[in-house]
C-alpha cells in the first residue's frame, strides 16, 4: 500500500483523511467527489470514508465500492475523477509516473 499524503482538496491545508461526496440534499445523488481532511469530512450530507480503510486491503476495496454501488445514489464519473486525481497527487509527491504501490 501507498503512504496517504494527500491534502485536503476542500481547504488545501490539511491532510485528507477521507474520500468525501458531497450532495446538495440527503435524497440527491453524490455529485462531488474530493479527498478531505476530517474537518471537512464530517459536513452535514455527505457520503464518507476512510482513504486508509479503503485501501487496506484488496477486500475492502471491494466491500466499499460494492457498498457504493447498491446504494444506487452515486456518481461513478465523479467518484472516478477524484480517485484519478488522487492517484496523480500521489505520483507527483513520490517524483513517479509508474505504479503508487
Amino acid at each position: 500500500m501507498f503512504e496517504n499524503r494527500l491534502l485536503c482538496e476542500v481547504c488545501q491545508n490539511k491532510a485528507a483523511i477521507a474520500f468525501v461526496g458531497f450532495r446538495p440534499n440527503a435524497q440527491s445523488t453524490v455529485s462531488r467527489w474530493q479527498f478531505a481532511c476530517a474537518d471537512e469530512a464530517s459536513i452535514d450530507e455527505t457520503e464518507s470514508f476512510s482513504i486508509d480503510a479503503f485501501f487496506h486491503s484488496p477486500e475492502a476495496t471491494l466491500d466499499r465500492l460494492a457498498h457504493l454501488h447498491t446504494s444506487g445514489r452515486i456518481d461513478w464519473a465523479a467518484f472516478m475523477d477524484m480517485i484519478v486525481r488522487a492517484r496523480d497527487a500521489i505520483r507527483s509527491q513520490a517524483g513517479t509516473n509508474g505504479s503508487i504501490c
